[in-house]
């Protein structure tokens, strides 16, 4: 794990940075910073910010090199407003669950997660509940694209047999997605039928050097490289799923942190849906916002949609882990529904003058903002 870092801190950092860096800058650029880097500023308004920063209670996560609400809400001070601050603590070591690293007390929440794999650690043991539902799949906005070259005579997910099907892991909405689609489609369908290529962050590069046939592709890599050229999109999850506003997301904690910390967790929820909220009145923005963090031109970023309602989809998760069972992911009957989310946290109305906020593009040193 890097060293943590706000998310203020890595705005300013990246806004020095410049854009461009491609699939990797997040890495990259968080290498180089810590919670210690700072922007010019006088000693008044530092210390300023770190009064702030100390009133606030921190929430550590991992990282994300995807679109993302989190970065919006920090941005527009909606967590603050809550007292909490989001605190980065780097991307999760290759093999290593955000489920794992709150296990071992480096995180807090996880956030970059589906059911299924939330189902998993609960069977595995760890006691980690859902508190509110993030991302959804439409055929606008699809959590995954499916791209391979120009030149390829690939022309629909039924042709992926055979093939490398490049993936950034073996969990639900990679090579899942896949397996349970050519399940219900082909009879005599097997997973052994492709050759899943795990590549962490480098799945699109390696289809434009020829190592695989298929990339599975999520946002922001997704909209970089089909605006790089040489590459077409055969499919999307939406076709997969055949469900307009399919609730994607999970964000949770630990039942331990959720008992010790109600309050915090409301505010969580409260800022989580202001947040959704916001993205959805606010898209052009909030990818401006997004590629500002991601460090990548707002114009090749591919954007998601968020989950309008409140709290959890009950019948979205329950498909979620039909998903999960059919793909093997455990045997049925381990796990219900009722385990993994909880909808007590309500969040509350967000104010009426969220409506004017808009993002200017740049930083107040002395708020953040």
């Amino acid at each position: 794990m890097t060293d943590s870092i706000s998310r203020r801190s890595f705005i300013k950092a990246a806004a020095v940075v410049g854009a461009g860096a491609g699939f990797s800058v997040l890495g990259f650029s968080l290498a180089g910073c810590s919670s210690d880097d700072k922007s010019p500023t006088t000693d008044d308004t530092a210390a300023t910010d770190n009064q702030k920063t100390e009133e606030l209670f921190p929430i550590r996560m991992v990282s994300l090199s995807i679109f993302n609400e989190f970065v919006v809400g920090e941005e527009l001070g909606f967590f603050a407003d809550e007292g909490i601050e989001i605190v980065y603590t780097g991307s999760t070591p290759q093999g290593v669950t955000e489920f794992q690293l709150i296990e071992q007390g480096e995180l807090d929440m996880f956030c970059n997660t589906h059911p299924p794999s939330l189902a998993q650690a609960r069977i595995a043991g760890l006691d980690m509940v859902s508190v509110q539902p993030g991302t959804r799949d439409t055929s606008e906005y699809p959590h995954v694209q499916y791209l391979v070259l120009e030149d390829s005579d690939i022309q629909s997910i039924e042709d992926f047999r055979g093939k490398k099907v490049g993936i950034s892991g073996l969990v639900a909405c990679t090579n899942g997605f896949i397996d349970y689609y050519l399940g219900q489609k082909l009879s005599d369908y097997s997973p052994d039928d492709i050759e899943y290529v795990t590549l962490a962050n480098t799945v699109e590069p390696s289809l434009l050097s020829g190592q695989i046939d298929v990339a599975t592709s999520h946002n922001p890599a997704a909209g970089v490289t089909l605006a790089a050229g040489g590459v077409r999109r055969v499919a999307t999850s939406s076709d997969i799923l055949q469900q307009e506003d399919f609730s994607l997301g999970v964000r949770g904690f630990s039942q331990k942190f959720i008992d010790e910390h109600p309050d915090i967790v409301q505010g969580f929820a409260n800022a989580c849906y202001r947040s959704r909220l916001w993205i959805e009145n606010n898209r052009e923005e909030a990818i401006k916002i997004n590629a500002a963090y991601l460090n990548v031109d707002p114009a090749t970023v591919s954007p998601a949609a968020y989950e309008l309602n409140k709290n959890h989809v009950r019948a979205d998760l329950e498909r979620w882990l039909t998903i999960g069972e059919a793909i093997g992911n455990w045997e049925p009957g381990q796990i219900t529904v009722d385990e993994i989310y909880t909808n007590e946290f309500v969040p509350v109305d967000p104010p009426a003058s969220d409506a004017d906020i808009r993002w200017d593009g740049t930083v107040d040193e002395s708020t953040g903002v």
